[in-house]
């Protein structure tokens, strides 16, 4: 029986001696100590430009939803395509404004399922901004006729996509 040696089996795991040589004298970079009035004040602009964004987000909001409502009214006297693909743009635009905004998204592991070694994956919607969740479901229960005939209109065009092909 031949004798196996323990280096020989191991040598694709194990890192060549120059490459341990190499990572033993790499310097690492520390960045520079800053002192605490410049901390200080840098979490100042942060808190201010925070403050900014959340006015502009909150203008950005209110100019979404008058965009749904005039449009909205707009589909309601006059139904052509570019009034339908305009409403369309502007409810998406306001949802994923809210979206982004009011909701957060978290993925979560489970156990592991002993019988089938498998783990599931639970998907968390948790409501971030309850003004804005209440917003977004007044302004869709008040465009729900539009909606709807949306809704209609994209299964009629799907309908007739599936006979066409």
């Amino acid at each position: 029986m031949a004798k196996v040696s323990v280096a020989s089996e191991f040598a694709g795991l194990l890192l060549p001696n120059d490459a341990v040589e190499k990572r033993k004298n790499q310097r690492v970079s520390v960045p520079p100590r800053r002192d605490f009035s410049s901390i200080l004040q840098d979490s100042a602009t942060k808190a201010s430009d925070s403050v900014a964004d959340a006015v502009i987000d909150d203008t950005l909001i209110e100019q979404a939803m008058d965009d749904v409502f005039v449009l909205g009214e707009r589909l309601r006297h006059d139904y052509t395509l570019s009034c339908l693909g305009d409403y369309r743009q502007a409810v998406k635009t306001f949802l994923d404004i809210i979206r982004k905004r009011a909701y957060q998204h978290d993925r979560v592991k489970g156990r592991i399922n002993r019988h089938s070694m498998m783990q599931k994956e639970y998907n968390l919607v948790r409501v971030v901004d309850e003004k804005l969740d209440r917003l977004a479901r007044a302004v869709l229960a008040e465009q729900r006729d539009m909606i709807l005939i949306l809704a209609k209109i994209d299964e009629i065009r799907g309908l007739i996509i599936n006979y066409v092909w």
